[in-house]
């Protein structure tokens, strides 16, 4: 999976984090987590890519929902 990952994947990391690849290199990948927010993390921390958990069916628990809940 991780050598199948390209620019402008959606992806998650092991802790959590959701962001968009920019860069590519042996050991490290460069993912963009908000406008013009970058950060470098190592390739092996990516844990799956944002489509292939909603292929899952566990798009819930990667997103953060935008609904606001009701009291």
């Amino acid at each position: 999976m991780l050598d199948a990952l390209k620019r402008g994947d959606e992806i998650v990391t092991s802790s959590g984090i959701l962001g968009t690849v920019s860069d590519i290199q042996e050991k490290v990948m460069t993912i963009e987590v908000a406008k013009n927010v970058k950060i470098r993390v190592l390739k092996s921390a990516v844990s799956k890519r944002v489509g292939d958990i909603e292929k899952d069916g566990k798009a819930d628990d990667a997103a953060p929902s935008t609904k606001k809940s009701e009291k």
